[in-house]
């Protein structure tokens, strides 16, 4: 860990510098460059024809700012705050492997769609077949190759092909694993309700978050059936029953 000393004197580094390159000043922190802009107030920059690839822009606001031919992976600005002009920057991939992770699926049923392309890369990366890469990860051929195209699978298979990916990276002679692994780290995952006969629909972050929180509250006020007391697994159009506002 550096000392106070060393901080100021790296960010004094920064601010005495002429660099206007967002990549080049983020690693003159000699911080995570990937994280290093989140939060950050970046209105009214000129980024024109920046290279912004292997960073994240989560909460970080962009308002007013030019990213004509800028670079920068799918899924980096999903989280930042941008104007009306800058809508084109997001996309309907808003969840992280963390967020898969944490979601427990037998309180709140829902689906997931992997970014298009996102899969093929790992699995071209790793020069493995998709029959081969299905075993790993203990999931039909079929569910497999639904993921790779950005179709709709259950969770469970998802969060198999995600932990089979990355043990993969880590642990195969490969040139390079980082590269790889910056990409796993943008959001590349959608959350969908739906199924059962009724059409999927994406579920937004901010809505996800909604449908949690009430959970909580209805767990709380009326108990869980599956620890002994009243409620049983939800779906996103129940808990949204409970939203209206004459509930």
């Amino acid at each position: 860990m550096k000392t106070l000393r060393e901080n100021l004197r790296l960010a004094d580094n920064m601010l005495r510098s002429e660099e206007r390159d967002l990549l080049t000043l983020a690693r003159m922190s000699q911080r995570d460059a990937f994280t290093f802009y989140r939060g950050a107030d970046l209105t009214g920059l000129d980024l024109s024809g920046q290279n912004l690839k292997g960073m994240n822009f989560d909460k970080a606001d962009l308002r007013f700012s030019n990213l004509d031919a800028a670079q920068y992976d799918p899924g980096a600005f999903n989280g930042s705050v941008l104007d009306k002009t800058q809508k084109w920057l997001k996309d309907d991939f808003e969840f992280y492997d963390d967020d898969l992770d944490k979601h427990n699926n037998l309180e709140i049923l829902i689906f997931i769609k992997f970014r298009p392309g996102l899969v093929d890369g790992i699995l071209d990366w790793l020069g493995v077949t998709n029959a081969s890469f299905a075993k790993s990860a203990d999931v039909s051929k079929n569910a497999l190759r639904k993921a790779r195209v950005g179709d709709v699978v259950a969770v469970d298979t998802a969060k198999s092909i995600v932990d089979t990916a990355r043990f993969a990276i880590k642990h195969t002679d490969i040139d390079d694993p980082e590269e790889i692994l910056e990409r796993l780290r943008q959001p590349y995952l959608q959350f969908l309700g739906g199924g059962s006969n009724a059409p999927f629909f994406s579920i937004p972050r901010l809505q996800y978050e909604e449908l949690v929180r009430l959970r909580g509250q209805l767990v709380e006020a009326w108990g869980d059936r599956e620890g002994g007391g009243g409620r049983w697994r939800d779906t996103p159009k129940s808990l949204e029953w409970h939203m209206r506002p004459e509930y």
